[in-house]
């Protein structure tokens, strides 16, 4: 019976092997791992050195729900890599169960962060919050001393004016004036001549700061999809799995 058995053994590892599971997995669990890891790294420096205006806290709205993604799949990545190294026959349910719940954890929190990057990179919408970048701006500009002048700044560093209006127009005296004095977003009393040269031909200041969110967030919403893709992958290897533990009865 020993030997029946062995010899039954035998030929399930061998049709394992065959299959290409065990190899396929450990490739999806290092990839899943490599990609986890450039995930952090990438959103730490893009999050740090986008510059302090209203873009940082914009983007600091999302970056604990990138985070939690990035460690959802890192795990994902343990799980499968430590279940290709304990594959053998007879096939661990226990094993099968932990990495099946799992993926289902890091599907739905791709799926979430894919939604989330969407929104607030080509939306310029935060999902949490329903705040777009635009209001994020306005509160700024009619806020405290310290943002109002970091408005001006943002300004003058990438010379533009406003948010969706140009607030200023030369004159025929060649003197810079406040064309919307009143409006929310040109609500910049403490700029300095200095910073209010920004007369005709100049840019608006929407579509610059809301580019560089667009710069920032549009990487990691290819790599986020990227994760989907091999989540998706690794849920089928673990299907073919499941299906190869019946046939064998594991």
């Amino acid at each position: 019976i020993n030997v029946f058995a062995r010899g039954v053994m035998s030929a399930g590892r061998a049709m394992l092997v065959s299959t290409g599971i065990p190899t396929s997995t450990t490739v999806i669990a290092v990839s899943h791992i490599m990609l986890s890891i450039g995930f952090l790294l990438y959103s730490a420096s893009a999050f740090s050195t986008v510059e302090k205006f209203v873009i940082a806290g914009y983007l600091n709205e999302i970056s604990t729900w990138v985070v939690v993604g990035a460690a959802v799949y890192l795990a994902l990545g343990a799980v499968t890599g430590f279940h290709s190294l304990k594959m053998k026959v007879p096939i661990s349910r226990a094993l099968i169960a932990l990495r099946a719940f799992f993926v289902l954890v890091t599907l739905a929190a791709l799926i979430f962060g894919v939604v989330l990057l969407y929104n607030a990179g080509l939306e310029m919408t935060l999902v949490l919050s329903d705040e777009t970048l635009e209001e994020r701006w306005n509160s700024y500009a009619q806020g405290t001393v310290s943002e109002r002048t970091e408005v001006c700044n943002f300004m003058l560093d990438h010379k533009c004016t406003g948010y969706t209006q140009n607030c200023y127009y030369t004159d025929v005296n060649g003197t810079h004036q406040n064309t919307a004095v009143f409006s929310t977003e040109c609500n910049v009393q403490l700029c300095t001549s200095t910073e209010q040269q920004t007369g005709e031909g100049v840019g608006i200041c929407g579509s610059v700061a809301e580019g560089i969110v667009l710069k920032s967030l549009l990487p990691l919403m290819v790599v986020a999809m990227i994760c989907v893709l091999l989540t998706v992958i690794d849920a089928i290897f673990l299907f073919r799995l499941i299906r190869l533990a019946r046939f064998l009865g594991g």
